[in-house]
């Protein structure tokens, strides 16, 4: 980090299915409103939207069926449907240990990362090459592929998902709110 500490920061990947395109970068926090962020801001890049987002069983999304605070407006308003792995599921969690597993024999080794920024330049520029490459299965580049994906996913939305933080507490006698990991005091009037 650019203070000096060192953290391991959460990476949402999207990966299309058919063309298997991956695009992905670091957050800040693994807190339900930057990891709405970041596929946001992968959707943008794209241009489109997928119809269906699936999730490795992340709490932040949800849990046991249920959404988080925040999730179910996000789809809607991407007009998208979210599907998350059930739990202890060896067949979905295997989907995403192999990928994950990629990414860290292929791209992480001798690497140099000093911060989320230099991470996610290094990130995007190994996942252009990636996706450069044939894959075996395919006989093709997913660069290639990603077209037809395209034509099947959904457009962006003419208004943005809101995807900021509205936190509201009631004030006790000292005047102080907890935001994140942060104290702020508030004036009284």
């Amino acid at each position: 980090m650019e203070d000096g500490s060192t953290a391991l920061l959460p990476v949402p990947v999207i990966t299309a299915a058919h063309s298997r395109f991956t695009a992905g970068q670091t957050i800040p926090t693994r807190r339900t409103v930057n990891l709405l962020l970041g596929p946001w801001e992968l959707f943008c890049r794209l241009g489109r939207v997928p119809q269906r987002l699936i999730w490795d069983n992340e709490s932040a999304i949800g849990r046991d069926g249920k959404l988080a605070d925040g999730v179910s407006a996000f789809s809607r308003a991407l007009a998208t449907q979210i599907v998350q792995f059930r739990p202890w599921d060896p067949e979905s969690s295997r989907i995403v240990k192999r990928r994950n597993g990629f990414f860290e024999t292929s791209f992480m080794p001798g690497r140099a990362i000093t911060s989320p920024a230099g991470f996610n330049a290094q990130f995007t520029g190994w996942l252009e090459r990636a996706n450069s490459r044939v894959v075996r299965t395919l006989r093709a580049r997913p660069a290639d592929l990603i077209g037809a994906n395209r034509t099947a996913m959904l457009p962006l939305p003419a208004i943005p998902p809101q995807l900021d933080w509205c936190h509201q507490v009631r004030l006790g006698r000292e005047y102080y709110v907890r935001l994140d990991a942060s104290v702020y005091s508030v004036d009284p009037g």
